[in-house]
């Protein structure tokens, strides 16, 4: 099942399994994680792009994708990203989402930031990145949609109820982007009282 091969280490930063290790803006891993095939970044914050977290995971073989922005801290096999572009690595295709701020220039659309559409064996995960609820996911159709809930330089947990009603995950909505510093608990919890469709709260493997 898609759920059991997903970890969440905190915040945004995910492991997808399905043979292929798929990172997602690994931030605050274990010490000892597995080695990585590919790593999507969002955008350059440091919470986001850990080069300390990069050397756990990566190997002469594993590929980074990214924005165009985050290239010069960045090392290794690297494929930029724009929104709306999309490549295939190892059978995985990956699609840019956008992913910007209205209310906050922390995360502005001119930064051209992104999350990511992954597909492996025809199911999906949608990693939102950090960003409000945006026009453009009335679009995204997925299995998982892992959607930030803390606020402040985020969606807070009721406008991402909202998002996930709009985006209407297959398996689940899934929040992220709270309790490391924004957020909390309770903001999933509410998160998953208000929102109609399934909810999964997972609980962090920190480092």
């Amino acid at each position: 099942m898609i759920l059991d091969e997903l970890t969440w280490f905190q915040h945004s930063a995910f492991l997808w399994d399905r043979g292929i290790k798929i990172y997602l803006d690994p931030w605050g891993l274990p010490e000892r994680p597995e080695i990585a095939d590919i790593i999507l970044i969002t955008h350059d914050h440091h919470d986001h792009l850990s080069e300390q977290d990069l050397r756990k995971i990566l190997s002469p073989k594993t590929v980074i994708v990214a924005p165009p922005d985050c290239q010069k801290r960045l090392v290794g096999n690297v494929v930029l990203l724009k929104a709306g572009e999309s490549t295939t690595i190892q059978g995985v295709k990956i699609t840019a989402t956008p992913a910007y701020t209205m209310k906050t220039s922390h995360h502005s659309k001119e930064k051209a930031w992104v999350g990511y559409l992954v597909e492996v064996g025809g199911e999906k995960i949608y990693h939102a990145g950090d960003t409000d609820f945006i026009p453009e996911m009335n679009s995204i159709k997925t299995d998982l949609a892992l959607l930030p809930i803390g606020g402040a330089t985020t969606m807070n947990w009721e406008e991402a109820a909202k998002a996930a009603e709009a985006i209407q995950p297959r398996v689940a909505a899934i929040p992220m982007h709270f309790g490391a510093g924004v957020g909390s608990l309770w903001d999933a919890k509410k998160f998953a009282e208000r929102v109609k469709v399934p909810v999964e709260i997972l609980t962090p493997v920190f480092g």
